[in-house]
């Protein structure tokens, strides 16, 4: 299951992930290791997916109102 909180466009999704798999977030490279900063539950994310999405601008919708004081 995904739960993804924003209107976001699938991006990547990658499967059966290592520890030291590269995934790319604004040009930059991750991998599970630094994500979770070598926390002792990188392990538990092993061999499992990784979802990324992209959030455009173009297709966010902002919502706004108007309160009267």
């Amino acid at each position: 299951m995904i739960v993804n909180a924003c209107e976001a466009a699938p991006y990547r999704v990658a499967t059966h992930v290592d520890r030291r798999a590269k995934f790319w977030i604004k040009a930059q490279p991750y991998s599970l290791e630094h994500m979770l900063a070598n926390d002792e539950l990188v392990e538990k994310f092993v061999g499992g997916t990784v979802y990324q999405a992209f959030l455009s601008a173009k297709s966010y919708h902002l919502v706004s109102f108007s309160v009267l004081m």
